[in-house]
């Protein structure tokens, strides 16, 4: 993916208040329904939906994260006439398509950073949920992301690098799995994100992300897209660490 891989490839307030009520309960209706289709109905979605936000924990076997929706990213790879399965691959060898996929909100990367286990935040408020004490660093721009089957998923590089949309579009549940993914949900829509690296002062191998998911109209694009310029290290042992 050229400048985007980088070292990756070496591998009234009371008004207010109604709206915002309205929202959240429309949403917990749909989300329902949604379930209730799938015969999947979850107190964690729920419980994600109503507090708008979600906390996860992913174990890295790669040094790589990745946030997709596994419909936009298999509708992706069908228009773009992709055959082979190493998607990782196929970006770094042709950027274009690469950097494509990051400005059109296919997936969101997160690249050279150490195989730990990270604590996840996902937030749809701007309110952060971690103590400043903590923060690291946050973006200095926001990355595009689409949502269309509300399902997102978060996993270690592995998943671009082997894949398979059947396992991702028919995402097993967690017993089912080995702690390298997980899965979220967020309504249908474009989203700005920004993240937001944290370390706990005191207890120095637990350390993470916050993602913050904010509604958009217009997915925010970014000019001469170099991840490369952005240190996600946030373990506090390895180089270049926060």
């Amino acid at each position: 993916m050229g400048t985007i891989v980088g070292q990756v490839g070496q591998v009234g307030q009371v008004g207010n208040l109604r709206k915002t009520n309205i929202v959240i309960r429309e949403t917990v209706d749909k989300q329902l329904e949604w379930d209730k289709n799938k015969s999947n109905c979850s107190n964690k979605r729920i419980k994600f939906i109503l507090n708008m936000f979600y906390k996860t924990k992913i174990s890295l076997n790669l040094q790589g994260m990745v946030l997709f929706d596994p419909l936009v990213l298999a509708n992706f790879v069908h228009s773009e006439g992709i055959k082979s399965t190493n998607l990782l691959d196929f970006f770094i060898q042709n950027p274009k398509v690469g950097n494509k996929a990051i400005n059109e909100g296919v997936l969101l990367p997160i690249y050279t950073i150490e195989i730990w286990d990270y604590e996840i935040i996902v937030n749809l408020e701007e309110k952060s949920k971690i103590d400043p004490k903590w923060r690291l660093f946050k973006t200095p721009y926001s990355f595009p992301f689409r949502v269309e089957s509300e399902k997102i998923i978060i996993s270690d590089i592995y998943a671009i690098m082997n894949w398979k949309p059947d396992y991702y579009l028919n995402f097993p549940s967690k017993d089912e799995r080995i702690g390298v993914d997980d899965s979220f949900i967020i309504p249908k829509g474009n989203y700005s994100v920004d993240i937001l690296g944290f370390r706990n002062n005191l207890n120095t191998e637990e350390c993470g992300y916050e993602f913050f998911f904010k509604k958009v109209s217009l997915l925010p694009f970014i000019e001469n897209l170099n991840i490369d310029n952005i240190n996600f290290k946030v373990d506090g042992t390895s180089d270049d660490s926060w």
